[in-house]
């Protein structure tokens, strides 16, 4: 029952956590890609 209840009351929280780990994930993976968008940013 709350289960339900939790994941509806956190799904946009979620989606944002999701965001976060994948960019987490693909720094790791893809250091390239990431030091190129450091470079535009910076």
């Amino acid at each position: 029952m709350g289960s339900k209840w939790g994941i509806e009351e956190l799904s946009e929280d979620n989606l944002k956590l999701w965001k976060v780990v994948e960019a987490i994930l693909m720094s790791e993976t893809m250091d390239k890609t990431w030091s190129v968008v450091i470079r535009c940013l910076g």
